[in-house]
């Protein structure tokens, strides 16, 4: 089911510097009657082999977005690679977006075209991000003069909103209020109104990455915990862990389902939202870090290798 990589050892919410280039990648597409945003195209897919067919795996009409099908099963694959430490994944409707070496790039979710990557932000450091309309939302961790930091696109000014952060990392936005999580002082913390920030929970094992469905706060910590708590703060619950060995990096979730990356184990996993068994979606990926979820496809970035992986849910 996994994809065929293997890494070497790096740090979750590894900070990056340089620059990214602009080189020119096509994204690949298993067929060419998949239409530009992935879907099978149902007047030209004939539904007669859901073991293998790309188009209709595991069932008619289910496509793999431009992966193999093996065994009924979509499989994951490199959506965009020749990335310089990619991090931080986000997408919407249209384009995904990740942090990397350089600052935070973004290219169109449509397949099958060469696709040269857009510059949001040229700044270093930059770890997570969250997309919310036309604005993108992103932690800067440099230490104590860390920041919180947006721009609204296409053409809105770099706005540095919340400075002097201590070790930003993950990042969730919740109508106008942005929580981050805190890593050295393991801990998540939330905008104010007066400009402000404020702890609203503790204890949270080096917390990497934070997601929202916008009632709950879900948290990964690379200390071998899943966590959740209310969006005004309290005592949270641990959900999973200890996961000993596999260092939870990335986190997002969509309807009743988290979807976390373990860095050290190389594995894409899933997990009931209130908690549960972890369902394993992919393994042997190098040290796996910000994850992002549409209702089409689940897509990740591998930072040894250098690519955003993207998986057909």
């Amino acid at each position: 089911m996994g994809a065929l990589f293997t890494g070497g050892i790096i740090a979750c919410g590894l900070t990056v510097a340089g620059e990214q280039t602009g080189s020119t990648t096509t994204i690949p597409t298993s067929d060419a009657s998949a239409s530009a945003n992935g879907d099978a195209d149902p007047g030209t897919s004939v539904c007669t082999n859901t073991a293998t067919d790309p188009l209709n795996c595991g069932r008619c009409g289910h496509s793999c977005l431009g992966g193999n099908c093996v065994e009924g099963a979509c499989q994951p694959f490199v959506f965009i690679g020749a990335l310089k430490s990619p991090i931080g994944v986000a997408v919407d409707s249209q384009k995904l977006y990740w942090s990397a070496s350089g600052g935070i790039f973004s290219v169109p979710l449509a397949t099958g075209a060469p696709q040269t990557p857009e510059v949001v932000d040229a700044g270093n450091a930059t770890t997570y991000l969250v997309v919310e309309n036309n604005d993108v939302f992103w932690t800067r961790n440099i230490g104590a003069l860390g920041s919180i930091n947006a721009r609204t696109l296409p053409n809105g000014d770099v706005r540095n909103l919340f400075p002097f952060q201590d070790h930003v990392s993950g990042i969730a936005k919740v109508g106008p209020t942005i929580y981050f999580t805190r890593q050295w002082i393991d801990s998540l913390a939330k905008t104010l109104p007066d400009g402000g920030t404020e702890i609203i929970t503790g204890s949270l094992s080096f917390p990497e990455t934070v997601a929202t469905d916008g009632t709950m706060l879900y948290i990964a910590a690379p200390g071998g915990y899943i966590f959740s708590v209310g969006l005004e703060g309290g005592k949270a619950t641990t959900l999973a862990g200890p996961l000993l060995g596999e260092a939870p990096c990335g986190i997002a979730v969509s309807g009743d389902t988290l979807f976390i990356t373990l860095r050290d184990t190389g594995r894409v996993v899933s997990m009931p939202k209130t908690g549960g068994p972890l369902t394993e979606l992919a393994y042997q990926q190098p040290k796996p870090h910000g994850i992002a979820v549409d209702d089409k496809a689940i897509y990740w970035a591998n930072t040894v290798a250098g690519s955003i992986m993207r998986l057909a849910r």
